[in-house]
């Protein structure tokens, strides 16, 4: 037990920066880490982590074999203290499985004794993977993914990857609570690479005839989805919750009908033959690079450039091409979509428009023109809000066109050219030593920095706004009789229901420390809602539904430009 100890204690003093140490102190916390349920017993080998002030890396321990730990020499602050282990969910002080770590306050020189750990089980999904004639299939890979929460993008998040032993079986551990996609992945390394031909008897004939023959089809090893299809959006999803432990999740790999793809872009091959094409999955999807990437390739021709797409798996796709401007011309953009049920496409065109362009100017708050060095080395960005960057297998390109950073003047005017119609965030980036910060990007009345915009056309007189002020709202929640709420949450959300969104800078939540104080930092000003919670979800806080039955109970909140505010709540009444 104690080699254990000293050897996590020396790997992390091992990434401290030379000359940085954690501050000294004389306080101490000491605890416990158990499992959870009715028969509670000590956890011993997990590592404990506390972080907070003065402590820039942390600190780890171990748990001994009574589940003990303790951490000495702390200055007085604001620490979290929490607890991982294989097989098991993480575990934060205070804390149900999945929520945020309850801050404990500790005092110049204080001794906390009560820092209990309790440390979940964590879900187990395990099946058996067959071949079409029923046999094991050893060897292939088996990933699970967790279906993203909704307004997210949607591509399945990785949550955990085996491969199956000699029985076809395989078993998949440390999952959290959640709803997840099984997929059975293509294994290179076992099946190999490129499609299976698929031949009639007639075309068998016509080439021991010696006459010119051409396969059916051409299949593949495709992703296999539980409990059995090759598409995405026919997967079943599975609903775990904690210790939950799934068994006799069978399915049977089988090879799938591959679609071949032709298409043109038309137009100049002098203008089109430079032109980068993009290949991309729709609707709920696995990551670029992740399962069966389509093979590519093309020609330029006299009208345009042909393109070929070979091996694409079932789903709903996009081709897009982007064109670079030549010799000062604007840059182009053409898009289709199409359906792969295993019929080939033939006929795919791409015609090439003019891509759009975002522009407008940056005003300073409080400030008359552009204060000096508040502009130096400024840029606008956009941001695809898809999650997706770009990346390639081979000759495939896939993930969204590259947009340049849009370069603004002295005057304060910016633009943004070359833009592929897409929906972006719109990100501002100004010199950090300014101490100016985007305070609003609006948009035809609209601050897109709110939530994503589309941009599918030309768009003008876009109004940057740029603050020094930040704004603080904190406070302490107390019972009737004056002690300390401890463990609750702060939801903090706007008054203006079209801002309740599944993504947004306005609607957030902090957790009481041991003292019940809790703060929020970098609220946009407006109006808010907030309230106090004996639990909550992050998912819960996306759900338009859920955040209007909290309006009863909530307090109503107005911040101002740079306002430090302090509001304090009290339990059973405001």
């Amino acid at each position: 037990m104690t080699h254990g100890r000293v050897m996590v204690v020396s790997l992390v003093m091992s990434l401290l920066a030379p000359g940085v140490a954690w501050a000294q102190g004389t306080g101490v916390l000491r605890g416990h880490v158990v499992s959870a349920g009715t028969d509670s017993k000590p956890v011993r080998r997990a590592l404990v982590t506390v972080t907070g002030e003065g402590l820039p890396f942390g600190r780890t321990t171990v748990s001994g074999d009574d589940g003990a730990f303790v951490f000495d020499g702390l200055s007085a602050g604001r620490f979290v203290v929490r607890a991982t282990k294989a097989a098991h969910l993480p575990a934060r002080f205070g804390a149900r499985p999945g929520r945020p770590a309850v801050p404990i306050q500790l005092g110049v020189g204080e001794t906390r004794a009560d820092v209990l750990l309790t440390m979940a089980a964590a879900a187990v999904v395990a099946g058996t993977v067959r071949t079409p004639t029923a046999e094991p299939a050893a060897g292939v890979d088996v990933a699970i993914f967790r279906v993203p929460r909704p307004g997210q993008d949607l591509h399945l998040i990785p949550s955990g990857r085996t491969t199956t032993d000699d029985r076809g079986m395989y078993r998949v551990f440390d999952l959290a609570p959640g709803d997840y996609v099984i997929v059975a992945l293509l294994n290179r390394s076992v099946v190999g690479n490129g499609d299976a031909a698929v031949w009639t008897s007639e075309d068998v004939d016509r080439m021991l005839k010696g006459e010119p023959a051409t396969p059916e089809s051409r299949v593949s090893w495709a992703p296999i989805y539980f409990p059995g299809s090759a598409s995405p959006q026919d997967a079943v999803p599975i609903r775990l919750g904690v210790g939950d432990e799934r068994a006799g999740l069978d399915f049977t790999m089988a090879m799938t009908r591959m679609t071949r793809v032709e298409g043109v872009l038309i137009g100049n091959p002098e203008v089109v033959g430079s032109a980068r094409i993009f290949w991309n999955a729709s609707g709920l999807r696995l990551e670029p690079l992740v399962g069966l990437t389509p093979v590519f390739t093309t020609r330029t021709t006299p009208t345009g450039k042909e393109f070929t797409y070979t091996g694409v798996p079932p789903g709903v796709f996009s081709v897009t091409a982007q064109i670079a401007g030549q010799a000062g011309g604007d840059a182009q953009w053409a898009r289709a979509s199409f359906q792969s049920s295993g019929q080939d496409v033939i006929d795919l065109v791409l015609t090439p428009q003019p891509a759009v362009q975002l522009s407008g100017r940056i005003v300073f708050e409080g400030v008359e023109g552009v204060p000096p060095g508040a502009l130096a080395g400024a840029t606008v960005r956009v941001r695809a809000a898809n999650g997706m960057g770009q990346s390639a297998s081979g000759s495939t390109v896939m993930g969204n066109p590259m947009v340049p950073a849009g370069q603004v003047a002295e005057t304060g005017a910016f633009e943004v050219r070359g833009i592929v119609p897409e929906t972006f965030f719109v990100d501002v980036v100004a010199p950090k030593a300014s101490g100016w910060i985007p305070q609003s990007v609006v948009v035809n009345g609209t601050d897109v920095l709110d939530g994503p915009i589309a941009i599918d056309r030309d768009i003008t007189d876009v109004v940057v706004t740029m603050s020094r002020q930040k704004t603080k709202l904190s406070g302490r929640i107390t019972t009737p009789d004056g002690a300390p709420g401890t463990s609750l949450f702060i939801a903090v959300f706007p008054q203006d229901q079209s801002l309740w969104r599944p993504v947004g800078r306005r609607t957030t939540s902090a957790r009481a420390d041991t003292d019940g104080r809790w703060v929020i930092e970098f609220l946009p000003p407006g109006d808010y809602f907030v309230v106090a919670l004996t639990d909550v979800m992050p998912d819960e806080l996306s759900d338009p539904t859920f955040l209007a039955q909290l309006v009863p109970s909530a307090l109503r909140v107005t911040l101002a430009p740079g306002e430090q505010r302090t509001q304090d709540l009290r339990i059973g009444g405001q």
